[in-house]
């Protein structure tokens, strides 16, 4: 939203409204809404004017998607009683789906609330990556239209092509790992496809010795790991006790498994993490190693069911 862009002072931190807007969620009465964002910047004008402006990202197709946005619209007016901007952004694949309006009326009383949208898929991606080459939006925008358009082989090559640019825009190291992170969530390749974009990247690493990623990761979960069996074997001594040992590999090989899945995969639900944590040392470290190819929560649930029976069987 360049126009709207134009008229904020971006040297001025925003306020994200995390807090407020759970509060208008929570004192919402009519069905589950969930406004994405609520934030309050400082206006070019008008001296030390903070204006709100709320960001509502969509990805499917919803019929009530216009009534919510008014929803969430009234509510946040009813709560601060200030002028605010709502604004769509519309990630699904439907060229034909652009609500923009919603419209009411009855016995001559009319509402009309109109709102400004962006669709993803009207903006050229190759413009974005070109113009605005460190922006970490536009790297966002390319994942996601890629993950939308593409799949097997090619879903593997754009994803690398993306990665290779994170190495060309002259970031530091841990800009690229921020922003791989980003390709990692919303590109997702099956095991077999993320175990050659992974060999890609890594000879691509070695080759302009820029070990950011892969070598990165691995590495530290091989010492993480290292140093926790070091660490169980040294407590072990002090004590007297197997057990010392047992467990100081159970707690370091745990903690950095949960760790990692979590950057990899933007975070683990309940029933996750409980299996995780009922995993013996072994299959703790044989976790560390496989969670290095996952690209969904799916991989990880594969994964357990698979070493779940591998365990029972076991015992």
């Amino acid at each position: 939203f360049p126009d709207i862009g134009a008229h904020l002072d971006f040297s001025v931190p925003p306020r994200f409204l995390d807090t407020e807007l759970k509060q208008v969620a929570f004192d919402a009465l009519v069905g589950p809404l969930h406004a994405d964002r609520l934030v309050s910047v400082k206006a070019l004008s008008g001296g030390e004017r903070w204006v709100y402006i709320h960001i509502e990202v969509q990805s499917q197709k919803d019929p009530s998607f216009e009534e919510r946005m008014f929803g969430y619209h009234a509510r946040i007016w009813d709560r601060y009683r200030r002028p605010i901007t709502s604004l769509a952004v519309l990630g699904d694949p439907h060229r034909e789906w652009r609500p923009d309006q919603f419209y009411m009326e009855q016995f001559g009383c009319r509402t009309l609330f109109e709102f400004p949208v962006v669709k993803l898929l009207d903006l050229d991606v190759e413009a974005l990556l070109t113009t605005a080459p460190t922006n970490l939006f536009s790297m966002v925008v390319a994942a996601h239209r890629a993950s939308q358009g593409t799949k097997g082989n090619e879903r593997r090559r754009v994803k690398f092509a993306l990665a290779k640019r994170l190495y060309e825009m002259g970031l530091n190291e841990e800009e690229v790992r921020e922003r791989f992170r980003f390709l990692e969530w919303m590109i997702g390749l099956s095991a077999e496809e993320n175990r050659a974009f992974r060999s890609e990247l890594t000879a691509y690493e070695e080759e302009r010795k820029m070990p950011y990623v892969t070598s990165f990761e691995r590495i530290g979960i091989r010492k993480g790991l290292k140093r926790g069996r070091l660490e169980g074997r040294q407590e072990g001594r002090q004590e007297g006790r197997q057990e010392g040992r047992q467990e100081g590999r159970q707690d370091t090989a745990l903690s950095l498994s949960l760790r990692q899945l979590r950057r990899k995969l933007g975070g683990v639900r309940e029933d996750q993490e409980a299996a995780v944590r009922s995993l013996p040392v072994e299959r703790l470290e044989a976790l560390a190693d496989a969670l290095l190819d996952f690209s969904a929560p799916e991989n990880l649930d594969a994964w357990l069911r698979e070493n779940a029976s591998a365990v029972k069987s076991s015992e």
